[in-house]
């Protein structure tokens, strides 16, 4: 790869998409952090906010999970990185996201739209934002929610699409 000829501060700045590519990701949905059902992570729980973009942060650094990060914690590196692997996950294909949702419950499956630095892989990507676009399916254990219900509810708070919904 090429040395930059850009100072190390801008090229953290420089974004290395002009437009941003779409991604298939699963969360779980998470009942008890919030007045609403919200959509999480599922590798370090975190909670994605409501109509904003959610951002990478390199969670290995702190050694905890999403939940305990410090505020205003400050990182040795951006995220995504690949020497820890940090960042948010996307597969270009929804058949592909089969083994991350296998065992889990209450989980949906949603189209993203994913920017800033940007890894691609013959998968998929792993990003510095992401904000979701869709909601497209659900699988798992829903127990007593309504999985219906629950993607309609999302819709409201999240400000997101829903497509045709199918349950794997």
């Amino acid at each position: 790869m090429a040395e930059s000829l850009l100072p190390k501060e801008a090229q953290e700045v420089v974004p290395f998409l002009v437009e941003p590519y779409r991604a298939y990701r699963i969360w779980t949905i998470n009942f008890k952090k919030r007045k609403y059902p919200a959509l999480q992570s599922i590798t370090y729980r975190a909670l994605w906010p409501p109509r904003q973009a959610f951002r990478s942060h390199c969670l290995i650094q702190w050694g905890k999970t999403y939940r305990d990060q410090p505020e205003g914690g400050s990182l040795n590196h951006s995220a995504p990185n690949m020497e820890h692997r940090c960042g948010i996950y996307g597969v270009k294909e929804k058949d592909d996201l089969n083994a991350w949702s296998r065992g889990r419950s209450c989980v949906v499956i949603g189209e993203v739209l994913i920017w800033g630095k940007v890894f691609e892989y013959q998968h998929g990507y792993i990003s510095e934002y992401a904000y979701p676009i869709e909601i497209v399916g659900y699988e798992g254990d829903w127990k007593e929610y309504d999985p219906i219900e629950v993607i309609h509810e999302l819709s409201e708070v999240y400000g997101i699409d829903i497509g045709t919904i199918k349950k794997k």
